[in-house]
């Protein structure tokens, strides 16, 4: 099946509907740059502070750039103090991984769920600002803890 849309024999281009699956390729090279451009808009647009009080957002940088990340450390240690079999050429970089995925701040994608829900999309955009306001320092913070920790492991 994998031979209609990619050649595998010789790989000069020539399966049947590797045209297909070159222009899905595109298309999904576009994804990220396009997300990019749609979260540049969200956050150029600032914080509507009058959809979302200051304090819950606040309270939502907390969450997700404070209380996230020590979740994530306490997953990494939990995995460790089960000893699940990890690789030791691999075993540093899948707890920098366990733990990295908690730090980051909301995707974009969560603001056009909300639209597409009939959520309150003015609200996320000001909790997503907020979030990225705050990441350069927590952001770092955390990326050097968990770094300093799957180091030693």
């Amino acid at each position: 099946f994998r031979e209609i849309f990619i050649d595998t024999d010789d790989r000069d281009d020539d399966a049947p509907m590797e045209w297909f699956f070159n222009g899905l390729a595109k298309v999904g090279a576009a994804a990220v740059p396009i997300n990019m451009i749609i979260l540049g808009t969200t956050l150029s647009k600032g914080a509507d502070l009058s959809k979302m009080p200051l304090c819950p957002s606040l309270m939502v940088v907390f969450g997700k750039m404070v209380v996230m990340p020590l979740i994530g450390v306490a997953t990494a240690l939990g995995l460790r103090a089960m000893h699940y079999r990890i690789d030791d050429k691999v075993g540093a970089s899948f707890y920098l991984v366990v733990m990295i995925v908690t730090c980051t701040p909301t995707a974009n994608t969560c603001m056009v769920m909300a639209e597409l829900a009939g959520q309150n999309k003015e609200a996320m955009g000001s909790a997503i600002f907020m979030q990225y306001l705050f990441a350069p320092v927590l952001l770092t913070a955390s990326v050097t803890i968990f770094v300093a920790l799957a180091s030693q492991w």
